[in-house]
């Protein structure tokens, strides 16, 4: 999977849970109303959201002192009640037993988590907490002639502060344990720091909170590291902290935006580029005929990257409001044939649009700013004509294979022999003995098969749709090689079949070109369960799932957006992953995108994802 991502504007409100988005977000809310729920699974809920929440947001949330002390309790009397059962009866016996130490783990697992993630940021950012505590003091009115607020000078790292004797605030970041925990870091990095060399310093050099020369040297929560919000129910107008935008949310609503200013995306736009997107969005193509007689029909927006085939496709989506007063009136005069109709005819003129559009050279996969090619926009709106002009586009166009690299018919990158360091290491963790059922989805250039080839693998199976690359491989013997089976087709017609002919693998690695994040997604939500042994793998404690994980590459904040995207989705879908940093050579100096069109890959770092079963 190698595509970017959509991303839209970084808020940061009270009642609404900070997560991952996908674009079909509303099937994953709540569908049970609150007064129906038990309070137990209430706080389950909450406790998960928080601590999701708290591993996404690049800040320390607040501490949710009332949900924790209501989970505390409750694992406080679970324990006591676990004590008297055992005491009094054998544990393998008595079933309620088992039921309330299952139920025990499941809060305390969930709360270890919780608190680590949060321990994880205090210990980088203690001084600029410590500080923000002591802020929230200052800006109370009520405490301002509290006695025990006062002033002092003899922080053990030398930090000018203000400090409370009480922690009962009504906006704590921190928990009393974990104010204390912050105080003893604190205290044990100034023993360490003066040891090694503060002392040796002259006094006025030894604050770490100095901010002499603009350099401010305390370490603060990265800003411009993208966050989403979705909102679990309509919370109405919000607005953007540090801005003076507002808007509503509502149940469902889902937006991501990294801490840029807006200024920094105002471009100048070409008049011809502008003309031949009009047209193309009227569909017109009469005028599109003419204007491409000294143009092309690969230009793009450049500030939403649209390219006519986008704004062909996009110009069919119905005005929300528009679309709102035509269902109403359909109750009442009938006009809801003459609404279909029109929106049928809309189609059908984009249609003769894009089919003229490609036939003049347009690009099906290029990528809009939100990085949705036009069959995604096409897929987005339900208009199946349209995404089946530009789906089969990659399966119909021309690969070759040159040398260290697989291209399309467009010179974009498929498949890359600098790839291969981190195949082979994914190969490592997935199958690392040998004798292993291992399942590739994607040939391409056969890198990681090759691999898993050298492992001996007992059964390997190999599923590729692009006919370019079949014919390569049977070119090369891979029909004939141990164990390796072949199977011709899209996985979406495969993968069904193994699961119900019962094939189980011990490693299953995820490689497709040209399909969107939704395809892996469904890939790992639907189908790795029925495909991976959770008794299998080297060890018997599992199989073990992995994917080239390039989605949004093009761009350092897409890329770690996605991430947080895949990973929070492989939770959901009950997927412990564990990430692995690799280093990635500079591309540009070794040469790697000379003749290539678009570059897929601009990072200076790969994060490898290793899946397995929670549990």
């Amino acid at each position: 999977m190698r595509r970017p991502l959509r991303y839209c504007c970084h808020i940061r409100p009270c009642p609404i849970t900070t997560t991952t988005m996908n674009m079909d977000i509303d099937d994953l809310l709540a569908e049970v109303s609150v007064d129906s729920t038990p309070q137990e699974s209430r706080d389950l809920q909450e406790l998960t959201r928080c601590w999701v929440a708290e591993r996404v947001a690049p800040e320390i949330l607040p501490w949710p002192k009332e949900l924790m002390d209501r989970v505390l309790a409750r694992i406080a009397r679970q324990i006591e009640l676990v004590e008297e059962q055992t005491g009094n009866m054998d544990p393998k016996t008595n079933f309620r037993l088992i039921i309330i130490q299952t139920e025990l783990e499941r809060f305390k697992f969930l709360v270890r988590s919780f608190l680590r993630a949060r321990i994880k940021k205090v210990n980088p950012l203690h001084i600029h907490l410590h500080a923000y505590r002591i802020v929230l003091f200052e800006l109370l009115p009520s405490v301002v002639d509290m006695p025990n607020l006062i002033q002092i000078d003899t922080h053990p790292l030398h930090i000018q502060t203000l400090h409370n004797n009480s922690l009962d605030t009504p906006t704590s970041l921190l928990s009393p344990a974990e104010f204390q925990y912050l105080q003893s870091h604190q205290a044990l990095l100034s023993a360490h720091y003066n040891t090694s060399f503060l002392s040796q310093f002259p006094a006025t050099l030894q604050r770490l909170d100095d901010t002499t020369g603009g350099i401010n040297m305390v370490t603060k929560p990265d800003e411009d590291e993208a966050v989403f919000v979705r909102a679990l129910r309509d919370v109405g107008e919000i607005f953007v902290e540090g801005t003076d935008r507002r808007f509503e949310m509502k149940r469902g609503d889902v937006w991501v935006r990294p801490n840029m200013d807006d200024a920094e995306f105002d471009t100048q736009t070409d008049l011809s580029t502008q003309s031949i997107l009009l047209a193309a969005a009227h569909h017109d193509i009469s005028a599109l005929r003419n204007l491409l007689r000294n143009s092309s029909a690969n230009v793009q927006d450049s500030e939403t990257g649209f390219t006519p085939l986008h704004a062909a496709i996009a110009a069919c989506e119905p005005d929300d409001e528009e679309n709102a007063k035509k269902q109403t009136n359909s109750k009442t005069n009938g006009d809801a044939t003459e609404a279909t109709e029109e929106q049928k005819q809309e189609v059908e003129a984009a249609v003769k649009t894009v089919k003229f559009l490609f036939e003049n050279g347009a690009i099906w996969n290029d990528l809009d700013t939100n990085g949705d090619t036009p069959g995604c926009i096409a897929h987005r709106l339900g208009l199946k004509e349209l995404y089946e002009l530009c789906n089969p586009n990659y399966l119909a166009s021309k690969l070759t294979f040159d040398r260290d690299r697989l291209l399309d018919d467009s010179s974009n990158g498929v498949m890359m022999e600098w790839e291969t360091t981190l195949m082979r290491r994914s190969a490592e963790l997935l199958a690392p003995t040998e004798g292993l059922r291992v399942l590739n989805v994607g040939h391409g250039m056969g890198i990681i098969d090759g691999i898993l080839q050298e492992k001996k693998a007992k059964s390997h199976h190999i599923i590729e749709a692009h006919p370019d690359v079949i014919k390569r491989m049977k070119e090369q013997g891979w029909d004939k090689k141990p164990g390796v089976v072949i199977h011709e087709g899209r996985w979406q017609d495969i993968v069904p079949a193994l699961v119900e002919k019962g094939e189980l693998f011990d490693a299953i690695y995820f490689d497709t070109f040209a399909e969107e994040y939704k395809a892996l997604r469904e890939f790992f939500t639907e189908h790795v369960i029925g495909l991976l042994d959770p008794a299998g793998g080297s060890d018997g404690q599992g199989g073990k799932f992995g994917f080239f994980n390039g989605m949004g590459a093009d761009r350092q904040i897409v890329y770690d957006v996605y991430n947080k995207i895949v990973e929070f989705d492989l939770f959901e879908a009950g997927f412990d992953t564990e990430w692995e940093t690799v280093p990635v050579p500079d591309l540009d100096d070794k040469g790697e995108w000379e003749g290539v069109r678009r570059k897929y890959w601009v990072l200076n770092e790969y994060k490898l994802p290793t899946c397995s079963f929670i549990g």
